[in-house]
């Protein structure tokens, strides 16, 4: 028995035979996209989340006042998403779904790059390494703008791969290449590592009348770009844009794409796999080493090399900027260069693996990828910002201060929102400023004003003090994350309030505090002086 050293697909030459076991996985990966967008979607917002909401909501004026405050992207997904709930409401199944639906479009469209960059078979395979991977997977149940990024990406390319290999590129390739260039970088500010990729990869393999076009186009959308300039040098002044990234190490331009399947030690495997069922095939059940001149022929093929570029440049270049001022965030930013790589690796697998064998390891890996999601949606949280919400709406009285330290209040007041309780809360935040930017701090920053916070801290427990003579009503602090910053406002309090309770939230779920503590103005007692009783007169 010979083993065929071509990988089969969806779509059938004249007189071919139908191929079952293919057949069965595209049905099972359709299955395993819908079960990765349904299973586990109203599970708790997060601050992120949350965040997206509180900047979606209101007027075209106020989404971009919100997103200058708030926010460190640019405004399409948010005007999108505004546009969604009006339709679709604000839960988190309405407003998830967005992204699943960005994550089923980008499948046909990596099929369409795929096919026309090769053929059938490799776009096939490229849309299940796309489908399959954990990055993918993650951001099409997030209420973010990552899944729209990756499906932006992959329409961009598609454009411009149309620009690239025709010898008289037409016009509306053009426009529609600008067009998608134009909303990706409205969506994302990694985006301009996209398109740098892009013209990189034109300067160095294709030039002539490509260049030109893609030239014109990048142009365009640049073009497009300046009228939020203003709103972005905003961004870049409010000082929390990237804070909380860590400068990389020298190995995370590798686990980046090791992410792309697991990372560390799940994404070994798969890596390994991919190069067996590569340099490895099999002939009447014999191993046989590929031909390392066909491989290094088809590598050099451009279209394949241009895959390489572009998923490396894409992430190599934000990787130099990181050296200074740290902006690489893998899993989520690294989005962008997963399409070009999905479909490098699905190219080589269909040229030189097993048919067998990378039918098996399909199953295995869909197997695994659905058993893992599966797993870790099942997983109980006791403590969430959806629980702690409820126990606040069940537990506060009408009129009670509810005190959201750090960055706290975002997805508690998501919550609060969405439930529209009976009840009416006064609402603060500390510091202070947080309440103008409730979507992010900047730790660091703050701690440098730990003197000021301090005072900040005492000024605020005093006008509570002030606010609440003679009035029964409680102070619930939410706090515990942020070590010292919340100690000011916990001490604050601990001067002028008598403590009722504390609660330990430890090990919750993706939330910014560890504790809520309830105070009361301490009570006044009276003491007066018993007066002696009259005796009765006699008359």
């Amino acid at each position: 028995m010979k083993l065929e050293t071509r990988m089969t697909g969806p779509s059938l030459s004249a007189g071919e035979k139908p191929d079952l076991p293919g057949f069965i996985l595209w049905v099972l990966s359709a299955v395993a996209a819908v079960f990765f967008i349904f299973f586990g979607i109203a599970h708790t917002f997060g601050m992120d989340e949350a965040c997206s909401v509180h900047i979606a909501i209101g007027s075209p004026s106020q989404i971009v006042r919100n997103i200058s405050e708030n926010s460190h992207t640019p405004p399409l997904y948010y005007f999108l998403l505004a546009g969604w709930m009006k339709l679709f409401g604000i839960g988190e199944v309405a407003t998830r779904i967005l992204s699943g639906l960005f994550f089923i479009l980008s499948l046909p469209a990596i099929y369409a790059l795929g096919r026309r960059l090769y053929d059938p078979k490799t776009g096939a395979l490229g849309a299940f390494l796309y489908l399959i991977s954990p990055i993918a997977i993650g951001q099409s149940q997030n209420a973010r703008m990552y899944s729209l990024l990756g499906f932006l990406t992959i329409l961009s390319l598609l454009y411009f791969f149309k620009l690239v290999n025709a010898k008289s590129p037409r016009k509306w390739d053009g426009v529609l290449y600008a067009a998608a260039t134009a909303a990706g970088i409205f969506t994302h500010y990694w985006f301009f590592f996209v398109v740098a990729s892009q013209v990189a990869t034109t300067l160095l393999l294709f030039r002539g009348p490509s260049l030109k076009w893609i030239g014109a186009a990048v142009a365009a959308a640049g073009l497009s770009f300046l009228p939020w300039v203003p709103s972005l040098l905003k961004q870049m002044a409010n000082g929390g844009a990237y804070w909380w990234i860590p400068k990389p190490d020298a190995l995370l331009f590798f686990s980046s794409f090791l992410g792309f399947y697991g990372g560390g030690k799940q994404g070994l495997p798969v890596f390994a796999a991919f190069l067996f069922l590569v340099l490895l095939s099999f002939h009447n059940f014999k191993p046989r080493l590929a031909s390392l001149v066909s491989l290094k022929r088809f590598l050099a093929q451009k279209n394949t090399l241009s895959l390489v570029l572009l998923s490396a440049i894409a992430l190599l270049i934000p990787l130099l900027i990181s050296l200074e001022k740290p902006i690489f965030a893998p899993n989520k930013y690294t989005v962008i260069a997963l399409p070009p790589f999905a479909l490098f690796v699905a190219a080589l697998l269909s040229r030189f693996g097993s048919q067998i064998l990378v039918l098996v390891f399909c199953y295995a890996l869909l197997g695994t990828v659905v058993a893992a999601y599966a797993h870790r949606k099942t997983r109980f949280h006791e403590h969430t910002d959806q629980s702690t919400a409820d126990y606040l709406i069940k537990h506060a009285a009408d009129g009670d201060v509810l005190l959201f330290a750090g960055a706290s209040r975002s997805a508690l007041e998501y919550y609060l929102r969405l439930r529209k309780p009976p009840k009416s809360f006064v609402k603060l935040s500390f510091p202070v400023e947080m309440a103008a930017h409730p979507c992010w701090m900047n730790r660091e920053d703050t701690l440098s004003r730990l003197p000021l916070l301090t005072r900040e801290a005492d000024s605020l427990a005093a006008a509570l003090d002030s606010a609440l003579v003679r009035k029964e009503r409680k102070v619930w602090l939410i706090y515990g994350f942020y070590g010292e910053i919340d100690g000011a406002i916990r001490a604050g309090l601990d001067r002028r309030f008598q403590l009722l309770q504390e609660k330990n939230l430890e090990n919750a779920y993706y939330t910014f505090y560890k504790k809520i503590a309830v105070f009361q103005k301490p009570r006044v007692h009276s003491f007066h002086q018993p007066t002696t009783p009259q005796k009765k007169q006699n008359h």
